[in-house]
């Protein structure tokens, strides 16, 4: 979430953006930086937060009120790395890569249709895009996915049928090859849908008698 909203502040000050996206920025920047704050807090609270939160539980039976804590204690270790520098660099780093890779594939994306767009246009696409997951939508999110990419697009006055294309052939490369390897290791590990079946049992066995 940090990382969108650092992108969404680049693209305003590179591009001018539609008032509609601009709000849209600004409402998840201020979600963000609340949690922001209070990821701070656990990390640097950790003690405080489940002594508070056993305390706030008092009605909750004692067998269940375990359980939730436990979760959280676990839930918590994990964000220990951000407590140490050297971990947080690494996030910081691979954030970066992850992130870059997604502007650099919009951007040969775009040259691949002979359109010739700075690489802003394809930081904004990016951006449209993460704000259009919150949305409601069909499997792999045909239908959305296209008309964001229009909309982002037309920013730079690439006009729909053009920037339909584009999202067409952009999440055919960002889906296909994500899912045909998944369904690679999902064979070559054995995971069908039995097991899968099996191992959410087993989880739930294990979660009511512990």
């Amino acid at each position: 979430m940090f990382s969108y909203v650092l992108l969404f502040l680049i693209a305003l000050l590179l591009v001018p953006l539609p008032s509609w996206l601009n709000n849209s920025g600004y409402i998840f920047a201020a979600i963000t930086l609340t949690l922001i704050v209070g990821v701070i807090v656990l990390v640097s609270f950790p003690e405080w937060f489940l002594k508070l939160t056993e305390r706030l539980m008092f009605w909750v039976p004692v067998s269940y009120r375990l359980k939730i804590i436990s979760w959280l204690t676990k839930s918590l270790s994990s964000l220990e790395i951000l407590s140490k520098g050297s971990g947080l660099f690494k996030v910081a780093f691979l954030s970066a890569i992850v992130w870059g890779t997604a502007i650099w594939t919009n951007h040969l994306t775009g040259l691949a249709l002979g359109l010739e767009l700075p690489i802003t246009a394809a930081l904004v696409v990016l951006v449209v895009l993460q704000i259009g997951i919150i949305l409601p939508g069909a499997p792999g999110r045909i239908g959305i996915f296209q008309y964001l990419c229009i909309v982002a697009l037309a920013i730079f006055g690439i006009d729909q049928a053009v920037g339909f294309s584009y999202g067409v052939l952009l999440q055919a490369i960002v889906l296909i090859p994500a899912t045909l390897v998944s369904l690679f290791f999902f064979g070559f590990l054995g995971l069908g849908p039995r097991t899968i079946n099996l191992l959410e049992e087993s989880k739930r066995n294990q979660i009511e008698n512990p």
